[in-house]
């Protein structure tokens, strides 16, 4: 079929319709599209100048990584990053124009470069799609109201950066949809395709994977019509290979250029293998949501609300592919390839959702949806709707939407300057209070907790740079102008093998100086607690706390020898049917208890992917204060962790495994329990929230 790339609008016979009313509707387009980048343009200054940030994620993701790169340090080999090794770079030229030292520095590059990534994708396609007319402002100021009203604040980087990252899907189908030459946009589609990987990994995963499913689909349709005696011939045996083979080129050369040999296969080692081992049993286990089991689907809007945008795609999927599989057609020429490629994308980038269950891992497929429309419009509804037009009552009609729509960009831009006019006054107010201590670029939480924290680190280090350890690394180390001796994050140390080497590079260096999240503070800390009990442990064995500041519990090493790991265990007998276990403690105090468990677990489906590493395991407790499930690594046969022991109480602990699949077991093979010596700092850890 051939390619229809602009989009003009039919004339009216009755001049219900004119040019005027036109003029008006691209005129207001224009104003909202302008209103909606200074509103973010603003916001994301106002975030960066007058820093409010959370201490673990979101800011700190980025500003570890930037300072690294920084100092000379190469991706892969010397940090990690979560989201593909890539992002960071891609935020570096900003944060090193910006000063390429400070927090601000590193914010401007973060809220900037995801509303130019998310503006600059869609405006690429919607340019692409109907060519150069006026149109584009119209089909822009719909798709960002429409995007905007299912997740307000979409192109601000959150928590996990998910506007960069999947932003080259975006370009794949803007370099599939452009009137070029056949060899030409192989090429561009395969840079495009092999670029997705280091800037997004699960997007550049998940778009692979469809492009070469569509691929595949589109060579077996054209074989079996030349088989039928069609003449079609095989068409497309060129460009899809080419296409492969220069996103492999350029995914390797990107690596390469980037992190060097050694850091390229470690980013990728990190990235295909250390990281999913931990999707599911970590980052996919209480308090996160997650599905255990088919039947939350129907029991739970907070389950079904988020797969609405999946199942739109996949709905559309349906009734689009019978157009699609009616005749052989070209990847390089067609668009209803690319739309099913477009489709395919979008559900597999909701795969995610099988690990952690958030809204956020849906906003791609929503922004697929929107694209889709648009192109499905372009190609199918543009000229019947140009016919329909001819009416009286339909031109009438047509003029009446085109105010509305009008009066709304005017309405929703306007209410868009008044909060970017308000944002400015407040910054400017706050600028000139000069009601800060330690520096005017954070807000009082911030400013008072670094005030209090560096004083409270320069009483107890001993002369040059803290020996600082970090479980949330952040505006303390760029102060110090030191770095985390590990991972950022302690919850990056991913797979048992980083999660061991966290803890013995922490009783290696022995630092002075301690930071963690104090549990009022977060409740992801029990959590934290109870997947990482071993550096927990040594950190109550060997520290004192010196005091909460904030969201933070500071500890300063104790004089005596490291202790290692108290080992006086007892055996406490398995219930009947070995499904449960009770723990009973006769002290009129408080005890904190560790539980070493062995276990089997045996799982048929572990090497399917995605699917097979959905099975949970896990130990419910009753009967005590810290009673959040504790989840268990399926690839570990050893886990321990702590159990609060309130006085004279019996604490039971159930065997439960939740699974998508049939035939996953989880077999406890025994339990053990070592109640430590009580001390104070054991509540300041573990019981502070309650």
């Amino acid at each position: 079929m051939p390619n229809t790339h602009t989009l003009s609008p039919e004339p009216s016979v009755t001049g219900s319709s004119t040019p005027s009313a036109d003029r008006l509707l691209f005129a207001s387009a224009r104003i909202f599209v302008a209103c909606w980048v200074i509103f973010y343009l603003i916001r994301g200054a106002g975030m960066a100048l007058w820093f409010d940030g959370a201490p673990g994620d979101g800011p700190f993701q980025v500003f570890n990584p930037l300072r690294r790169i920084a100092a000379g340090q190469i991706g892969g080999r010397d940090f990690i990053f979560y989201h593909g090794i890539g992002v960071p770079y891609l935020h570096y030229p900003l944060f090193a124009l910006f000063g390429g030292k400070t927090i601000a520095a590193s914010e401007l590059s973060r809220q900037w470069m995801s509303l130019f990534a998310f503006a600059l994708s869609l405006f690429a396609f919607a340019r692409a799609a109907l060519g150069r007319t006026k149109w584009i402002w119209v089909a822009l100021a719909v798709m960002l109201m429409g995007i905007e009203a299912a997740f307000p604040l979409v192109a601000s980087p959150a928590l996990s950066q998910v506007a960069i990252r999947a932003t080259m899907p975006v370009f794949v189908f803007t370099a599939l949809l452009l009137p070029i030459g056949e060899l030409s946009k192989a090429i561009l589609t395969g840079i495009c395709l092999g670029l997705a990987l280091p800037f997004g990994t699960e997007h550049g995963i998940a778009l692979a994977l469809a492009f070469c499913l569509v691929s595949a689909a589109v060579l077996v349709r054209e074989v079996m019509f030349a088989r039928g005696g069609g003449v079609a011939g095989l068409r497309n045996i060129l460009f899809v290979p080419i296409v492969i083979a220069v996103a492999v080129a350029t995914a390797a050369v990107t690596l390469w250029l980037l992190c060097g040999t050694e850091g390229a296969i470690q980013a990728m080692r990190y990235a295909l293998v250390e990281l999913p081992s931990d999707k599911f049993w970590f980052d996919g286990a209480p308090p996160n949501p997650y599905l255990g089991a088919w039947s939350d689907l129907l029991t739970s809007r907070h389950f079904i609300v988020p797969l609405l945008p999946a199942c739109a795609a996949l709905a559309l999927l349906v009734a689009a592919f019978p157009r699609f599989w009616a005749k052989p057609m070209r990847m390089s020429k067609d668009w209803e390839p690319l739309a099913i490629l477009m489709l395919v994308y979008g559900i597999l980038s909701c795969v995610p959702l099988l690990g952690y269950f958030s809204k956020h891992y849906v906003i791609p497929v929503t922004r697929v949806l929107a694209l889709a429309g648009l192109l499905l419009f372009v190609k199918l509804g543009a000229q019947p709707l140009g016919k329909a037009m001819r009416t009286n009552r339909a031109a009438r009609g047509r003029l009446f939407v085109g105010a509305a729509f009008s009066a709304l960009c005017l309405i929703v831009g306007g209410a868009l300057a008044v909060s970017s006019a308000t944002t400015v006054v407040r910054f400017v107010r706050h600028w000139q209070s000069g009601s800060f201590t330690f520096s005017n670029l954070l807000d009082r939480s911030w400013d008072t907790f670094m005030t209090r924290a560096t004083r409270l680190i320069d009483e107890h280090r001993a002369g040059g740079p803290p020996l600082l350890w970090s479980t949330y690394s952040g505006l303390l180390e760029s102060n110090y102008g030191v770095f985390a001796p590990a991972e950022d994050y302690i919850t990056l140390s991913a797979g048992a093998q980083r999660r061991r080497r966290y803890v013995d590079e922490f009783r290696s260096l022995q630092p002075r100086i301690v930071q963690t999240m104090a549990s009022s503070y977060s409740a992801y800390e029990e959590w934290l607690q109870n997947v990482r009990w071993e550096f927990y442990e040594d950190l109550l064995d060997n520290y004192e706390p010196l005091g909460v500041i904030g969201h933070a519990i500071f500890w300063e090493r104790k004089s005596q020898s490291w202790l290692p790991p108290s080992t006086g265990f007892e055996t406490v007998p398995l219930d009947a049917g070995g499904q449960s276990v009770t723990l009973v403690s006769h002290d009129p105090q408080d005890r904190l208890g560790v539980v070493r468990m062995r276990y089997t677990i045996h799982n048929p489906w572990k090497r399917l992917p995605f699917l097979g590493l959905t099975p949970r395991y896990f130990a419910m407790l009753e009967g005590t204060p810290r009673n959040n499930p504790v989840s268990f690594p399926p690839y570990e046969a050893e886990f321990r962790f702590p159990v609060f022991l309130p006085p004279a109480s019996v604490v039971r602990m159930r065997f439960v495994t939740r699974t998508l699949l049939p035939g996953a077991t989880f077999q406890v093979d025994s339990v053990e329990l070592n109640k430590l010596p009580f001390e104070r700092s054991q509540e300041i850890v573990t019981h502070a929230q309650h």
